[in-house]
């Protein structure tokens, strides 16, 4: 069971990756809208390697934390 954050200490970081601009751009939207804080690494052969299984940066957690 995954630990939920709560709000005052940010948005869980959710990475978008696509080889379609405005889709990528929709989904980050909707991760948007339900709370998460989405960052999109750019197109599949560029900053989504970055979100694959092998490397390390997808099995971490990553919180956005609010600016005050």
């Amino acid at each position: 069971m995954e630990r939920q954050l709560p709000l005052e200490h940010g948005k869980k970081v959710v990475f978008v990756a696509s080889n379609d601009a405005p889709a990528s751009a929709a989904i980050a939207r909707v991760a948007a809208d339900i709370g998460f804080a989405p960052v999109e690494p750019g197109r599949i052969n560029e900053g989504g390697r970055l979100i694959q299984a092998r490397n390390a940066l997808v099995l971490r957690l990553f919180v956005e934390q609010p600016m005050f």
